[in-house]
């Protein structure tokens, strides 16, 4: 069997035996090293020469994160929770698509205008379990909601991590195989598969999770006032808020006029700390955490690039393209879904679209060519398969977060309630529109 594959292989295995998936990178590019007769040092040697291909993105996850830690602990989005949760319990919490329009936008926004990522969940969500218990707001919906807003934008729109993903990272990926993807607009290229997410959230609304549901009124679960709504006058909460704006609006400005996320939060950064929404010191360690914490993808994603080009300089990929060619009979339509089966293959075990992206493309640029894709098509297939299983992944971030936020009291189980829902309401339509995009683009 070919090195390339067995390497992948052992990755995923060690992945689902839940080792750390940093080691799980370095033990399996050893192996595809040794496996294709490299010596041990020049295996090294490789891995550590692949590192720098995502240095640029994994600085700006790192930055991107330290900016997110401080919009969650300035109290913002707690006030915001509060006030909300005030006003639809003073309405008789009759209007139940209140609460989907709002999570969704919340979590859609999380992805470009205020780049929190999943750090808004555990602030938005648990104060309002009482609530949804009261309404029987089935949760298996809210995590659907949740997955939706946080997938579907930084895989469809070019801003906020949209921007990282798209054009630092599938770009770049795709062009370090040596196939020109200058001018390739990847909004128009996944259009389709963005399309997929939506009719996958449409359902879950309307269709799966209509019906009540039944959950019990623990006191966990009942309403809680902020502390730090009601410790803050209402002129701080006001300017705290109107702070934040800015440095929202400041954030996009910057990120579209330089073309990147890590000078956006900067600039966030500054703005927060000029207007003194923290002491100097304070917002410095609340940034630096916030580094720690994403740096931590970012430090996977540069892991993952370490084992491309172990792969790469194996010698192995050309001999695994002309197996692949010769298995899929020049069968583009078979070809595209094995490619997209194996996205969600690597992503569930890895549990981030991110990291895959360098995994990926060192095996599906070269088939692709050799099938005659375009390279619209082969950056879609890319995408797609990245994003495949970052919602129906139990170790992905999304996944992880939505059941922190909504098993605050016990009512909500990570693989039945979180999981399987999302990988039916999107993996699913993924894997069709994905499929479908290779014959219309």
């Amino acid at each position: 069997m070919n090195a390339v594959v067995l390497s992948v292989i052992v990755m995923l295995a060690l992945t689902l035996l839940r080792l750390n998936i940093i080691i799980s990178l370095v033990v399996a590019s050893f192996v595809g090293g040794l496996l294709a007769n490299m010596e041990f040092q020049a295996t090294w040697d490789a891995f550590q020469s692949g590192l720098g291909a995502s240095s640029k993105l994994a600085l700006s996850y790192a930055l991107i994160g330290g900016f997110a830690y401080l919009v969650s602990a300035s109290g913002v989005v707690d006030a915001l929770a509060a006030r909300i949760t005030q006003k639809i319990e003073h309405e008789q919490q009759t209007v139940k698509i209140t609460l989907i329009t709002l999570i969704t936008l919340m979590a859609v926004s999380s992805q470009n205008v205020l780049p929190v990522h999943v750090a808004f969940i555990p602030l938005l969500i648990p104060p309002l379990l009482g609530l949804f218990n009261k309404l029987q707001l089935d949760r298996r919906l809210i995590a659907c909601l949740l997955s939706f807003g946080l997938v579907t934008p930084y895989m469809f729109l070019p801003v906020g991590f949209g921007q990282m993903f798209l054009n630092e990272l599938i770009i770049p990926q795709i062009e370090q195989q040596g196939v020109v993807a200058e001018g390739v607009n990847m909004t128009t290229v996944m259009a389709l598969p963005a399309l997929g997410m939506l009719l996958g959230l449409l359902f879950a609304i309307f269709v799966s999770y209509r019906a009540p549901r039944a959950y019990a009124l623990h006191p966990a679960s009942e309403i809680k006032p902020v502390p730090e709504a009601n410790t803050r006058s209402k002129a701080m909460n006001t300017y705290l808020a109107l702070l934040f704006a800015v440095a929202a609006v400041v954030f996009l400005v910057v990120q579209l006029t330089m073309n990147s996320m890590a000078m956006g939060a900067i600039a966030g950064f500054l703005v927060v700390m000029l207007g003194q929404g923290f002491k100097w010191g304070e917002g410095n360690d609340l940034f630096t955490e916030g580094m720690k914490v994403m740096a931590t993808i970012g430090i996977i994603m540069m892991a993952a690039a370490g084992f491309a080009e172990v792969m790469k300089q194996s010698g192995q990929i050309p001999s695994l393209v002309e197996s692949a060619v010769n298995l899929f009979e020049g069968s583009r339509s078979m070809a595209a879904l094995v490619m997209l089966l194996v996205g969600l293959l690597i992503t569930i075990g890895i549990g981030s679209s991110f990291a895959t992206v360098p995994l990926l493309a060192v095996i599906f640029v070269p088939i692709g060519m050799q099938l005659g894709f375009s390279v619209e098509v082969i950056a879609c297939l890319l995408a797609t398969a990245a994003v495949l299983g970052d919602t129906g992944s139990p170790a992905s971030e999304v996944t992880l977060a939505t059941t922190a936020g909504l098993n605050l009291d016990g009512q909500h189980d990570h693989i039945r309630d979180t999981v399987i829902p999302t990988m039916l309401h999107y993996n699913l339509p993924l894997l069709v529109f994905g499929w479908i995009a290779i014959f219309v683009i």
